[in-house]
């Protein structure tokens, strides 16, 4: 016995319906090396705009009125200011991208998924303290008064962090070997570089400022230093987040879908 198979027609009403709703989808294309970029250039203008305000701030004999509110909403050291929220904005952004990551291992159950939820809470740890800085005034000048520390350690909140330091990189040593090569070498140079920057011009500019107290102008230029160190190391984590991201977890869309309304 022969039998047909019959191919029937989509209905036109099924082809409708289907292009409607491709129509409805949006999907959100981010370019990487654009993003990146984009942050990194807005850290470099921070920056040169700190040193140029500094520098002529110094050298002013009579300002404008609105010339202090200017300087402060530009200080990269400053806690009330845009340098500042930018900063906290880049911590909190990668601190939300490692736990993202970090909720795809726990769901995969891979092995060092608690690594990446240590992880998360540090960054966003890091990012409070950036925001409030709780490191000056809770370890900073007490702790000196106590041990009378002085020179490169005149800020003596950065013997506690020297020893975190080392135990975080002990704890996370072997999870960085299992990381892909490229993630792993960007997640050290963003540690070095943001070490170099919140620990390292820590201390030189706590020997500067023990040994010349008066001279604000280069002390700001090393405070900025230290900022834009940090900034550009917390640039260099996110590079390394999402490098990870495209390689190791499943390639995802951003979509909006409407719902098609029941008559």
């Amino acid at each position: 016995m022969i039998t047909h198979n019959e191919v029937r027609p989509t209905p036109e009403s099924d082809l409708d319906q289907q292009a409607a709703a491709t129509d409805r989808s949006i999907s959100i294309v981010i370019q990487r090396r654009s993003v990146l970029f984009g942050l990194l250039l807005i850290a470099t203008g921070l920056f040169c705009i700190d040193l140029t305000i500094q520098t002529v701030d110094s050298f002013r004999e009579q300002g404008w009125f609105l010339w202090p509110h200017l300087l402060r909403f530009f200080n990269l050291d400053g806690e009330s200011s845009f340098p500042t929220w930018y900063a906290v904005t880049l911590l909190s952004g990668s601190a939300l991208l490692t736990g993202l990551i970090a909720l795809v291992e726990h769901r995969r159950s891979t092995r060092f998924r608690w690594h990446w939820a240590l992880l998360t809470l540090l960054i966003t740890g890091f990012s409070i303290d950036e925001g409030a800085k709780i490191h000056d005034s809770s370890t900073g000048t007490p702790l000196r008064d106590i041990i009378g520390t002085s020179g490169l350690l005149y800020y003596a909140w950065v013997i506690p962090a020297l020893i975190s330091a080392l135990v975080v990189a002990l704890m996370f040593a072997r999870f960085m070997l299992t990381l892909p090569a490229r993630t792993r070498a960007l997640f050290a140079l963003a540690a070095f570089v943001f070490l170099i920057g919140a620990i390292g011009f820590e201390m030189v500019s706590g020997w500067y400022a023990d040994r010349h107290p008066d001279q604000m102008l280069t002390y700001a230029t090393l405070a900025s230093i230290e900022e834009f160190f940090e900034m550009c190391g917390v640039i260099l984590l996110i590079a390394g987040l999402l490098d990870y991201a495209d390689r190791e977890l499943e390639r995802t869309d951003i979509i909006w879908r409407q719902e098609e309304r029941r008559q």
